[in-house]
């Protein structure tokens, strides 16, 4: 049976094998020691996940995209897309406007603040996750993060 280690503030503990049969309550314990990991990074600049991948996606796709394609590449709402948006834009972290090529959507474009934010938080994200990752080698690694991301997707 499947045993899996957990730490804590004082020893590393393993989960009962009772509940590693669950993928779901597995999932959510991985998740929650990832957040504990990276929160503080997110909390330094007053982002939030979905923040920062808008920002992220923005940035890779050349510093401008469609508010309706944020929605789809998240895997959010409209509603949500457009809130953190909003949220993002009063923060001016990026620029809404009219799209050039589409008068019915709108246009994001990451602004210099934006930008610097995401230079400076990529590298301290990147090396919690290596933290975070270490017990694994790299195969498994890039093997987790293709598993997931096939789920993710489904």
């Amino acid at each position: 049976m499947l045993s899996v280690a957990v730490e804590s503030d004082s020893a590393q503990h393993s989960l009962p094998p009772e509940l590693c049969e669950h993928i779901g309550f597995v999932l959510t314990k991985v998740r929650e020691r990832f957040w504990d990991s990276v929160a503080g990074i997110f909390g330094q600049f007053g982002v939030s996940g979905r923040h920062f991948g808008i920002l992220l996606l923005t940035t890779r796709r050349g510093g401008v995209i469609r508010q309706s394609d944020i929605a789809g590449a998240l895997r959010i709402d409209r509603t949500t897309a457009m809130h953190c948006v909003d949220e993002l834009e009063a923060a001016a972290l990026i620029r809404r406007q009219p799209h050039p090529a589409d008068r019915r959507a709108h246009a994001v474009t990451i602004t210099a603040s934006g930008q610097k934010i995401i230079k400076r938080m990529t590298p301290l994200l990147e090396e919690a996750e290596r933290r975070f990752l270490s017990r694994l080698s790299s195969v498994e690694r890039k093997t987790l993060l293709e598993l997931l991301s096939r789920l993710a997707t489904t």
